[in-house]
């Protein structure tokens, strides 16, 4: 038997969604969950009746302004995007949009995921890849098939698994391997 889902309280459940969810239109908020109140770090009061476009940079409103008019339309494309909470903190976010009624009126409903630790990583691991890559220029050969990598500083997980990928190649490219 399938369950009528028709009369579920759809507010409540973007209000216990644990993503930040933002619900705008005429660009105006009219609406932020407990979870868009808590990463902006601001009260509703402080966010409802702002512009969306406020919390992008000056040099984005431009782009996202065109991107929240497309929306009312049909869904909009995942973007990652540089945000400023109320505090002023910038942090780097996936959005997503689509369109929503609210009665009789086109509105957008706006998920927001920040990024920021992903973003570090791939910093991070490009990071690392440079340094392999320098580091695997000096690779040192000793005898036929035999070479010394000279490495420094800290060989993590992930920077070890860099290397066994890496180095092989660049010792193939130089021919060290027999």
């Amino acid at each position: 038997m399938i369950e009528d889902i028709s009369k579920i309280d759809y507010q409540e459940v973007i209000e216990y969604a644990l993503n930040p969810l933002i619900v705008h239109t005429d660009p105006k908020i009219l609406y932020v969950n407990a979870a868009a109140e808590a990463f902006f770090k601001g009260s509703r009061n402080d966010i409802v009746g702002a512009s969306p476009l406020d919390i992008f940079q000056e040099r984005s409103k431009s782009a996202i302004d065109k991107r929240i008019q497309s929306a009312y339309d049909a869904p909009a494309e995942v973007i990652e995007e540089t945000i400023f909470k109320l505090d002023g903190e910038k942090v780097d976010v996936e959005l997503y949009c689509h369109p929503v009624f609210i009665g009789n009126k086109k509105a957008i409903q706006t998920y927001v995921t920040d990024i920021s630790e992903r973003k570090k990583t791939e910093m991070k691991q490009q990071l690392m890849t440079k340094q392999i890559n320098e580091l695997s220029a000096t690779l040192v050969p000793l005898l036929k098939g035999i070479a010394v990598l000279p490495l420094v500083g800290e060989i993590d997980t992930i920077c070890a698994s860099q290397l066994f990928q890496l180095v092989p190649e660049k010792a193939n490219s130089k021919m060290l391997i027999a």
